[in-house]
């Protein structure tokens, strides 16, 4: 429920929806969504925000397996070659 709060609170400050995407690192629609859900439960139309069993997903980021594996690779034979001083 924070994340919900913090986007309501970042769309008051900001009063754009693509920024609060941008600074919580969600989509637009799903900003749109959650503001929405906000204004029908001021309106009464819902009782409720965010149902228990439902989180704000946010994009999975992460590097895992061969990409991560790959990278670390990389960057360990990078420190073995000579330093440039040009």
């Amino acid at each position: 429920m924070c994340d919900v709060n913090r986007i309501y609170q970042l769309y008051l400050e900001t009063r754009s929806k693509r920024k609060v995407a941008e600074i919580m690192g969600i989509s637009r629609n799903t900003v749109s969504k959650y503001l929405n859900r906000i204004e029908n439960c001021k309106n009464g139309l819902t009782n409720e925000i965010l149902p228990e069993d439902e989180k704000v997903a946010r994009p999975n980021t992460v590097c895992k397996g061969e990409i991560r594996d790959r990278i670390l690779s990389m960057l360990l034979e990078n420190q073995e070659k000579p330093k440039n001083k040009d």
